[in-house]
This record gives structure tokens, sequence and C-alpha cells, in this order.
């Protein structure tokens, strides 16, 4: 490509259209299909220099963000739980969670997209190109940093209580449970809804295709953190707003493996599948929505003629 003066200058495909992290999401389809032939090669994705990252360093990428995610996630929820409300408050959970989200894609972001959610990697091989042969990988990390982050918690907070200590009202400082009363099918529907609205929100936060971007790349995690605290604020009482597979079913293995049994398999008329189901169908939905309504129909740049 030239610019005004007629030199020549290489744009990389994260400057046209953003990039996959989760912080600034917006697609690559288009890119290489309004070049000249002769300079499609650049902007290909295989071209990226992302994309010489090794397998292994963005699947630690992905565990150790989702381990950052959990550790303080879960740990706000435990002091909150085991003080009975003395230190902490549900606004307190909101926003750590939020931040949590947002530490945990800082942690991961300079070596992998930053998924931190079985949910969000299956929505971006739907939507956004992502190497579907990866999303295994991508997903199994982020369930191992899950566990290690949950387990992290529990070596702080549980060593030396009794059997007495082992109940479902513990277990819920790990994974999700019904609240509010809420039957497992409105708690199933809520963890649809939620997961929506995170990546609608996601989408949003990461558009490229329009004229006024979003939000500068950078400030991306801040964004996507502060969509989290909305949906815990807003949609948190019937299911805990999981929206993450692998936030619930990694801390749920934990409870299971540390002392608390099978009930947490089983407790709720085996309410486990509800937050690893719910979102798997709730972030395509979102992403489907926002696609429908917003992103389909924004212009195709013409910067290359």
């Amino acid at each position: 490509m030239k610019n005004a003066d007629g030199d020549n200058v290489k744009v990389t495909l994260e400057e046209i259209e953003g990039t996959d992290n989760v912080g600034a999401t917006v697609g690559r389809e288009s890119a290489s299909e309004m070049l000249p032939e002769h300079e499609a090669h650049v902007y290909d994705k295989d071209s990226i220099d992302a994309s010489v990252i090794p397998l292994w360093r963005e699947c630690m990428g992905e565990l150790m963000g989702t381990a950052t995610l959990l550790a303080f996630g879960n740990g706000v929820v435990a002091q909150y739980v085991i003080s009975e409300g003395g230190a902490g408050s549900y606004l307190a959970i909101a926003f750590t969670w939020g931040f949590a989200v947002t530490a945990g894609i800082y942690v991961s972001k300079g070596n992998c997209p930053s998924h931190l959610n079985p949910a969000v990697t299956l929505s971006f091989a739907l939507f956004r190109g992502f190497e579907w042969w990866k999303a295994p990988f991508y997903m199994l990390s982020q369930l191992i940093g899950a566990m290690i982050g949950a387990f992290l918690v529990w070596t702080v907070y549980f060593p030396g209580k009794d059997d007495s200590f082992y109940v479902q009202g513990t277990a819920g400082i790990f994974a999700t449970y019904p609240g509010g009363g809420a039957s497992n099918l409105l708690c199933f529907w809520t963890e649809i809804v939620g997961t929506a609205m995170l990546m609608f929100g996601i989408f949003v936060v990461g558009e490229g295709r329009s004229n006024e971007p979003t939000m500068p790349g950078h400030l991306g995690p801040i964004m996507v953190g502060g969509i989290v605290v909305l949906i815990g604020m807003a949609f948190g009482l019937n299911s805990g707003y999981a929206i993450n597979p692998a936030r619930d079913f990694g801390p749920r293995l934990v409870t299971m493996i540390c002392g608390w049994g099978t009930g947490p398999f089983t407790w709720s008329d085996y309410y486990f599948w509800i937050p690893i189901v719910g979102p798997f169908i709730g972030g395509p939905l979102g992403c489907l929505i926002y696609e429908a309504t917003l992103g389909w129909h924004y212009p195709k740049p013409n910067k290359y003629n």
C-alpha cells in the first residue's frame, strides 16, 4: 500500500480490523479479499507476527489468565462467605469478578487471544475465524487454569476446617448454584442470557469495522471487565452468573476432590450441567444477535483503492 506521499507502507491486519484478543474482538475475514493480489499475503493471518507464537505458549497464557481470574473471583467470595458477610459485600464480589477478568486478560494477552472462557473460544471459532483445531487445547487449558485458581483459594481458607464446614453453602464459594428461589430451568435461561450479553459486549468493544472505534485496544480488557460487573449487578441473583463453563466446572471438580465429595454434582437436582451448557448456547447466540443487528451492516472499508 502507498500513503498520501506515495511511499510504501505495510499495514498489519490488526491495524485494519483489530485483533482476535477478547478485549478487541473484530473479524478478519474481509481484509485479504479487498487487497490487490500481490499484497494479499501481507495480511494473511498466517503471516501475522502473533501466529508464530507456539501453541504451548498460547495454552500457557490461557491457563495463567484463567487461574488469575479464578483466584481473585473465588477469593472474594470465600472471604465474604467465611466471614458471614463481615468482609465484603455483593457489590465487592461483582466488582472483584470484573477486575479479575481484566487482570486475567492483561496477564495472558501477550501470549494468546485471552479468551479465558470456553464459550468465548467457541464463539470466536464460529464468528471470528479462530482455528477450530486449537479450540480443544484452549478449553483444556482454561479448565486446568480454573482448577489451579480455585485450589489456591482452598489452600488459603480451608485447611484446618472440620467436616461440618464442607456443605453446599461453602461449595458455593467455588461453583455456582441456584439462588433467589429460581428453578433450574430459569437458571439455565439466565446463563444463556448472561453469556449472550457478555459476547455481545465483547464484540461491541472490539468492533473494527466502524468509522468510530469503540475503544482503544489497550483499554479493551477494562471494558470487558466492566461488562462482567454489569452482568453480575443486574443478572446475578438466579444462577450466580457463571457465564463461563471453565469458571464453574473447574472449581466444581476441585470441591469434589478437596472434601465435598460428589455433592457438587448432585445437589439442586444435578444442577452442575446448567452453567456448562447454558454459556455454550448463550455465547454464540449473543454473537449472532450482534452480527445480525449491527456487525454485518457495517460497510466494508475502502482503504485499498
